[in-house]
């Protein structure tokens, strides 16, 4: 027998590749999993209708599937264990997982409260149909008691050339805030160029957003900001390694959404040593501790927010001291090899 027939075959499930963090999560999940001599590792995509073999160097084989042939392409894939990162598609396909007799194991991105009445039902309902939940915080997985089923965090991991990074002198010029994220309602950035709006017209003027992500919301976001007198310039979805660049002349980053599943993005940045300010959504606790790795504001509280970002402005020292706490906490708990090698210990309990 060959050796990559005595491998076991794990089946990532997705629905379409985009520039998120359920992307980063997965290529990082893969990254990580790659080396591993005793798993081969394949992707396929639900609603993937143009090739991204380039964005997925880890993956074996890449599959383009639909719904209609979902179970076909899970017999013709024959993996051991499949491990979906679905979000309207789940109940679907966790029901053909169980059809095909392969152990199913789903990883949730998201918590509860993002998703519609209806769609919290169908959540609910696969969840207990799985073998195996995962969520990438313990805010994914609070309500999940219930389901009597194992259910485990396994949070994103961050990229190691996020700790390497340098700090460039950040005494001089402009005040740069990141805001790392798509452009999308749910991340709520017209409350923080209303926080940077409310600062005195002086230090205002020193300030600059720099939004890195596309999305639907730019013209809105840009049209906003010129009505406060607020300097924000667009840079659209940058790579990883540009992404690192930018952070290493950064002075702040600001991540105000009103939910997340974890906020991987600002993980990055404080991996940089960034100081970070996040709103309150309830991931946040697991890695920003007041005063000490970061700051958090209430999610619409716009007077909060302007006395945290005055407060880094008018104290570098201070603040450098939190990025530097920060940078620490994250390298100790979110390595990307630390946290994602535990995905194998979860798939060697249902190899067949």
């Amino acid at each position: 027998m060959s050796q990559y027939q005595l491998k076991k075959k794990v089946l990532l499930v997705m629905e379409c590749w985009g520039e998120g963090g359920t992307e980063t999560y997965v290529n990082g999940l893969l990254n990580s999993l790659s080396s591993d001599d005793k798993i081969n590792i394949s992707v396929l995509f639900l609603r993937q209708y143009i090739n991204v073999d380039e964005h997925l160097p880890g993956a074996k084989r890449i599959y383009y599937s639909s719904h209609s042939n979902f179970l076909i392409s899970i017999l013709k894939a024959r993996p051991d264990v499949i491990n979906l990162h679905l979000y309207s598609s789940l109940l679907y396909a966790v029901f053909m997982a169980k059809i095909s007799g392969v152990k199913c194991v789903t990883t949730l991105h998201m918590p509860p409260c993002a998703w519609g009445l209806r769609h919290r039902g169908y959540w609910r309902l696969a969840c207990l149909m799985s073998n195996c939940i995962v969520g990438v915080s313990g805010a994914v997985i609070d309500n999940l008691s219930s389901n009597r089923k194992r259910a485990i965090i396994i949070p994103g991991g961050v990229e190691s050339e996020f700790f390497r990074v340098v700090r460039n002198n950040t005494k001089y010029g402009d005040f740069k805030i990141a805001a790392v994220g798509r452009l999308a309602p749910e991340k709520n950035w017209l409350i923080l160029i209303r926080g940077i709006s409310l600062l005195s017209k002086e230090v205002r003027s020193r300030v600059v957003i720099n939004f890195y992500g596309d999305g639907p919301l730019q013209d809105v976001i840009n049209e906003y900001a010129l009505k406060r007198e607020v300097n924000v310039r667009f840079h659209g979805y940058v790579s990883k390694k540009t992404l690192r660049y930018e952070l290493s002349y950064t002075h702040l980053s600001i991540l105000p959404s009103k939910f997340e599943g974890l906020g991987l993005s600002a993980l990055e940045c404080m991996a940089v040593g960034v100081p970070t300010i996040t709103s309150d959504f309830v991931a946040s606790r697991e890695y920003i501790l007041p005063g000490v790795t970061g700051h958090t504001f209430p999610a619409e509280d716009v007077e909060s927010l302007k006395v945290l970002i005055n407060w880094h402005i008018m104290n570098p020292e201070l603040s450098e001291i939190i990025g530097r706490e920060g940078k620490k906490f994250v390298r100790e708990r979110y390595y990307e090899n630390f946290v994602y090698r535990k995905y194998i210990d979860v798939f060697k309990e249902f190899y067949n």
